[in-house]
């Protein structure tokens, strides 16, 4: 188990929170409680995933949550059906993450929304706090819910905001993007009687066309993780990245916010040795879990870049010291994507061959979305 400060700096990096307050909220909680519980409900990308690491290493109680019930009200175009299988197929490629990384499925608990939301009390207290929001609070907390005209996406926050109480969290962790839905929490949780939970959240990856992410938009603006090197490839090439500028670079937030953290964690041995409780293999098969640095880069080194042909590799102690280097042109555009490009690649392969390699997987896939 780490240090009261090692946990505090584990939990707390890259985080952002929703007030001042919560920071030191978050210090309490960690000197009062040995085991406290988190959870993740926007599941399926790397981000949240090594977040939910820091706080497994933290000594959390973890779930990962696998809203079904929600994301049927969401795209409320598929059937019950529909949702069903791409939240099996979420299961598998959640696993298929977490293997990739060097991590045990078996760390984290794993649960469904219908397994709690079904239940008489939920619907109780459903029925409540329908009772004290009007239309606007539930308009309020997401793009969704404002411009359908259904009454599904409504319904949702509520949904969103009971799932605190039910998995008995004291974190309910998430991306930027959803600070109005924990706003509606903090707000809604108390008028039924309800503690209020803490709600830090992850920075959010833009697509890579410069805008925000989304489920909606077309695949072309983001990595999918069964995506193949070539496609990695042209996504990469055509996303926004422009010499010396660091602003809205998206290629630059790929490094910063996955590639180097996922370097960090592969770094650090005994972490991933205490998170498997057995020793750590860099190597197996093909998951290539070392660092992503070239050999002759110095211990401290957290991302390499190859310079070209007779000019070696840069290499960088942290994200801040990569940044600075582009800022300047000390890189160009182009050897940083084909950095990026490499390393994604040696990331998504071993998700892509466990994809490969399971039929029940495959089948699932493409019930859910073809």
């Amino acid at each position: 188990m780490s240090s009261p400060a090692e946990r505090f700096e584990l939990v707390t990096r890259r985080l952002h929170y929703l007030n001042a307050h919560d920071e030191y909220r978050m210090g309490l909680l960690l000197a009062s409680k040995e085991d406290p519980r988190v959870a993740w409900a926007h599941i399926g990308y790397f981000v949240p995933l090594l977040k939910l690491v820091d706080f497994a290493r933290a000594g959390f109680d973890v779930i990962v949550y696998y809203g079904d019930v929600y994301a049927f009200l969401i795209h409320y175009i598929h059937s019950k059906e529909v949702v069903g299988h791409r939240t099996a197929h979420y299961r598998f490629l959640v696993a298929a993450i977490l293997d990739a990384l060097g991590l045990p499925s078996s760390r984290f608990r794993h649960m469904q929304e219908s397994s709690i939301a079904n239940k008489a009390e939920w619907f109780v207290d459903f029925q409540k706090m329908s009772a004290v929001m009007n239309q606007n609070d539930a308009r309020a907390t997401m793009d969704e819910a404002m411009v359908s005209k259904m009454l599904s996406p409504m319904l949702s926050p509520i949904q969103q905001t009971l799932s605190g109480q039910y998995l008995d969290l004291d974190i309910r962790l998430g991306g930027t993007h959803q600070r109005d839905l924990f706003i509606h929490a903090e707000t809604f949780l108390p008028k039924i009687g309800y503690r209020k939970r803490l709600h830090p959240t992850t920075p959010l990856i833009e697509g890579l066309d410069g805008t925000k992410i989304s489920s909606f938009k077309a695949n072309d603006t983001k990595i999918m993780f069964l995506n193949g090197p070539r496609t990695v490839e042209r996504k990469i090439l055509g996303a926004t990245c422009r010499d010396g500028e660091v602003k809205n670079n998206v290629v630059l937030s790929l490094i910063q916010h996955v590639l180097i953290p996922v370097s960090e964690l592969w770094k650090d041995r005994s972490a991933m040795e205490e998170l498997r409780d057995v020793e750590y293999e860099l190597d197996v098969g093909s998951a290539d879990r070392r660092s992503f640095v070239t050999a002759d880069a110095p211990v401290e080194a957290v991302f390499s870049v190859d310079m070209g042909v007779n000019s070696g590799s840069k290499h960088f102690r942290s994200y801040g010291e990569l940044e600075g280097g582009f800022r300047n042109q000390e890189i160009s555009s182009y050897a940083l994507e084909a950095a990026a490009i490499a390393a994604l690649n040696r990331l998504l392969i071993p998700i892509r061959e466990a994809y490969q390699n399971n039929a029940e997987w495959q089948k699932i896939e493409k019930l859910a979305y073809n």
